[in-house]
């Protein structure tokens, strides 16, 4: 039996592909933005990046000896004036549960806001998602403009004729007495391409979301930009990249000035690159 909602169900499946596309993008650049110094062994430096860009925030602590950790955590309740939570409790995947407070740990905050990247980077997937899905409606609609209605031999020699369309067939011949194809009522449809309309929403789309991300746009007429027109196109990046390198030199600092005997060197960190990591 025909799916009479198969139609939608290819619809949903499409976004959901375009979707997974676009946010596991975003992840990978993301989870790149910034490169750590002299890190404990223990502590993978893409887990901080992780749990940042998942959560808004992360604990560094130190579990025994000169062994460190570095993992999403809960507030157990108490809090200061300012409402940074005093005690915090680690729950690791395998189930083992440790609890912290200001004195043995510290919080790395992923932007002065406190909150995660996942937000924005899913609201920007399925904004472009949806855009990559009316480029496909559209050419879909463009490949079959016309609407043929007439009896059912009518329709048949139209669809052979089509057919030899779609074979390349360099000419159709119909005898003069075949009278199947008259009397067919056509709907043509008109469908209008508008990918270049589409393809450039999202282009700008795109930068947006760039730019909130902390990632430059290169500027295909950069040449011909003076200095003050750069710095304005990059206020946003400049904003963003300042704000959240910003939030984890505090925390590396308060946690260096903890640890500092049990840590061989300060841990430091500083941008992976310039910015364009990924859009060339």
């Amino acid at each position: 039996m025909k799916n009479k909602n198969a139609g939608i169900e290819y619809a949903y499946l499409n976004y959901g592909r375009y979707y997974d596309r676009y946010f596991n993008m975003f992840i990978k650049l993301v989870n790149g933005r910034f490169r750590y110094f002299n890190l404990p062994n223990e502590i993978p430096a893409e887990n901080i990046e992780r749990f940042l860009t998942q959560y808004g925030q992360i604990l560094l602590f130190r579990v025994v000896g000169n062994k460190f950790g570095a993992y999403n955590f809960t507030s157990l309740g108490n809090i200061d004036i300012y409402g940074y939570p005093l005690k915090r409790m680690v729950t690791f995947a395998n189930g083992k549960r440790l609890r912290f407070n200001n004195t043995n740990s510290v919080i790395i905050y992923n932007n002065s806001m406190h909150t995660p990247d996942l937000l924005t980077i899913s609201s920007y997937s399925a904004q472009l998602a949806q855009l990559d899905e009316a480029i496909d409606v559209n050419l879909r609609s463009c490949k079959t403009p016309i609407i043929f209605k007439g009896n059912k031999k009518q329709l048949q020699s139209m669809q052979k004729i089509y057919n030899r369309i779609d074979n390349n067939d360099p000419a159709l011949f119909v005898y003069s007495d075949n009278n199947l194809i008259d009397n067919i009522e056509v709907l043509d449809l008109k469908a209008t391409y508008r990918g270049n309309e589409f393809y450039l929403t999202k282009k700008n789309l795109l930068e947006e979301a760039f730019k909130t991300l902390g990632f430059y746009i290169p500027n295909e007429k950069a040449e011909r930009l003076i200095i003050d027109e750069v710095a304005a196109n990059n206020s946003i990046t400049d904003a963003a990249r300042y704000d959240m390198l910003k939030m984890r030199q505090k925390g590396l600092k308060i946690f260096n000035d903890m640890f500092k005997d049990f840590l061989p060197e300060p841990v430091y960190v500083d941008y992976s690159g310039d910015g364009k990591e990924g859009l060339n």
